[in-house]
Protein backbone atom coordinates (compact mmCIF):
# COMPACT_ATOMS: atom_id res chain seq x y z
CA UNK A 1 0.00 0.00 0.00
CA UNK A 2 2.48 3.06 -1.23
CA UNK A 3 1.02 6.07 -0.98
CA UNK A 4 1.85 7.83 -4.26
CA UNK A 5 2.00 11.67 -4.67
CA UNK A 6 5.43 13.57 -6.95
CA UNK A 7 6.39 16.25 -4.75
CA UNK A 8 9.43 18.41 -5.24
CA UNK A 9 13.04 17.98 -4.60
CA UNK A 10 15.34 19.96 -2.46
CA UNK A 11 17.23 21.60 -5.63
CA UNK A 12 21.04 22.38 -4.42
CA UNK A 13 21.30 25.16 -7.32
CA UNK A 14 19.28 28.52 -6.65
CA UNK A 15 18.22 30.51 -8.64
CA UNK A 16 19.37 34.43 -9.61
CA UNK A 17 20.68 35.50 -6.10
CA UNK A 18 19.04 33.52 -4.03
CA UNK A 19 20.94 31.08 -1.37
CA UNK A 20 18.12 28.93 0.25
CA UNK A 21 15.68 25.87 -0.34
CA UNK A 22 14.03 26.27 -3.95
CA UNK A 23 10.82 24.37 -4.06
CA UNK A 24 9.88 22.78 -7.46
CA UNK A 25 6.49 23.38 -8.26
CA UNK A 26 4.14 20.78 -10.49
CA UNK A 27 5.74 22.64 -13.87
CA UNK A 28 8.69 22.05 -12.53
CA UNK A 29 9.80 26.07 -12.13
CA UNK A 30 12.23 26.43 -9.61
CA UNK A 31 10.54 29.08 -6.98
CA UNK A 32 12.53 30.64 -4.13
CA UNK A 33 10.54 29.61 -1.03
CA UNK A 34 10.16 33.86 -0.25
CA UNK A 35 9.14 34.04 -3.70
CA UNK A 36 5.70 31.71 -3.09
CA UNK A 37 2.53 33.90 -2.92
CA UNK A 38 0.56 33.50 0.63
CA UNK A 39 -1.86 30.77 -1.24
CA UNK A 40 0.44 28.41 -2.78
CA UNK A 41 2.81 28.61 0.70
CA UNK A 42 -0.63 27.64 2.96
CA UNK A 43 -1.50 24.76 -0.30
CA UNK A 44 2.08 23.49 0.24
CA UNK A 45 1.83 23.41 3.70
CA UNK A 46 -1.93 21.43 3.40
CA UNK A 47 -0.52 19.00 1.37
CA UNK A 48 3.00 18.06 3.59
CA UNK A 49 0.89 18.18 6.62
CA UNK A 50 -1.78 15.81 4.74
CA UNK A 51 1.16 13.81 3.81
CA UNK A 52 2.78 13.28 7.53
CA UNK A 53 -1.13 12.64 9.01
CA UNK A 54 -1.78 9.96 6.24
CA UNK A 55 1.70 8.34 7.29
CA UNK A 56 1.13 8.32 10.86
CA UNK A 57 -2.29 6.97 10.60
CA UNK A 58 -0.48 4.20 8.38
CA UNK A 59 1.94 3.46 11.33
CA UNK A 60 -0.87 3.03 13.50
CA UNK A 61 -2.30 0.63 11.61
CA UNK A 62 0.96 -1.07 11.03
CA UNK A 63 1.70 -1.51 14.75
CA UNK A 64 -1.90 -2.94 15.77
CA UNK A 65 -2.15 -6.28 16.45
CA UNK A 66 -5.32 -6.91 15.05
CA UNK A 67 -4.74 -4.84 11.58
CA UNK A 68 -1.26 -5.12 11.11
CA UNK A 69 0.66 -7.83 8.93
CA UNK A 70 0.41 -11.51 10.16
CA UNK A 71 3.13 -13.86 8.99
CA UNK A 72 6.81 -13.46 8.31
CA UNK A 73 6.55 -12.73 4.93
CA UNK A 74 3.78 -10.08 5.71
CA UNK A 75 5.98 -8.40 8.12
CA UNK A 76 9.55 -8.19 6.38
CA UNK A 77 7.02 -6.71 3.48
CA UNK A 78 5.50 -4.29 5.64
CA UNK A 79 8.73 -3.20 7.53
CA UNK A 80 10.38 -2.18 4.09
CA UNK A 81 7.08 -0.62 2.86
CA UNK A 82 7.32 1.50 6.73
CA UNK A 83 11.13 2.35 6.01
CA UNK A 84 10.10 3.90 3.01
CA UNK A 85 7.23 5.84 4.40
CA UNK A 86 9.21 7.09 7.58
CA UNK A 87 11.88 8.06 5.52
CA UNK A 88 9.01 10.22 3.33
CA UNK A 89 8.05 11.58 6.72
CA UNK A 90 11.51 12.80 7.77
CA UNK A 91 11.66 14.94 4.49
CA UNK A 92 7.97 16.21 4.62
CA UNK A 93 8.87 17.33 8.12
CA UNK A 94 11.69 19.18 7.09
CA UNK A 95 9.94 21.08 4.24
CA UNK A 96 6.75 21.76 6.55
CA UNK A 97 9.01 23.08 8.86
CA UNK A 98 10.60 25.47 6.54
CA UNK A 99 7.09 26.71 5.03
CA UNK A 100 5.81 27.14 8.35
CA UNK A 101 8.83 29.54 9.05
CA UNK A 102 8.14 31.38 5.87
CA UNK A 103 3.91 31.73 7.16
CA UNK A 104 5.41 32.88 10.22
CA UNK A 105 7.89 35.31 8.90
CA UNK A 106 4.89 37.23 6.51
CA UNK A 107 2.70 37.24 9.82
CA UNK A 108 -0.17 34.63 8.38
CA UNK A 109 -1.41 32.00 10.95
CA UNK A 110 -0.35 29.13 10.37
CA UNK A 111 -3.02 26.28 9.59
CA UNK A 112 -3.85 24.05 12.08
CA UNK A 113 -2.03 20.60 11.76
CA UNK A 114 -4.40 17.68 11.24
CA UNK A 115 -4.34 14.88 13.70
CA UNK A 116 -4.38 11.29 12.59
CA UNK A 117 -7.45 9.30 12.15
CA UNK A 118 -7.85 6.35 14.96
CA UNK A 119 -8.53 2.86 13.83
CA UNK A 120 -11.86 2.24 13.86
CA UNK A 121 -13.54 0.04 16.67
CA UNK A 122 -13.89 -3.47 15.51
CA UNK A 123 -16.53 -5.87 17.90
CA UNK A 124 -16.41 -10.13 17.38
CA UNK A 125 -18.94 -11.30 15.92
CA UNK A 126 -18.73 -15.31 15.41
CA UNK A 127 -15.89 -17.64 15.69
CA UNK A 128 -16.15 -20.55 13.46
CA UNK A 129 -13.53 -23.17 13.75
CA UNK A 130 -11.02 -21.15 15.22
CA UNK A 131 -11.39 -18.12 12.92
CA UNK A 132 -13.00 -15.16 14.43
CA UNK A 133 -15.07 -13.11 12.55
CA UNK A 134 -15.23 -9.38 13.47
CA UNK A 135 -17.51 -6.28 12.00
CA UNK A 136 -16.74 -2.95 12.43
CA UNK A 137 -18.83 -0.83 15.11
CA UNK A 138 -21.19 1.49 13.82
CA UNK A 139 -21.56 5.41 15.21
CA UNK A 140 -24.54 4.11 16.68
CA UNK A 141 -23.59 1.73 18.47
CA UNK A 142 -20.71 3.19 19.82
CA UNK A 143 -22.99 6.33 20.86
CA UNK A 144 -25.23 3.75 22.74
CA UNK A 145 -22.74 2.15 24.65
CA UNK A 146 -21.27 5.71 25.92
CA UNK A 147 -24.37 6.23 27.46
Amino acid sequence: MRISISLPSLEQEAPLDYEGPVWVDIDRRRVAIPDLNDSHLLAVFGVLDRQICDIQELTAFYFDPFCGPHGEMAQIAAEQEMKYHWNRQTYFIAWRSLIQEEILRRNRAVPEKRAPQPLPKLKLVDSIMGADIYERVSEYEEESNDV
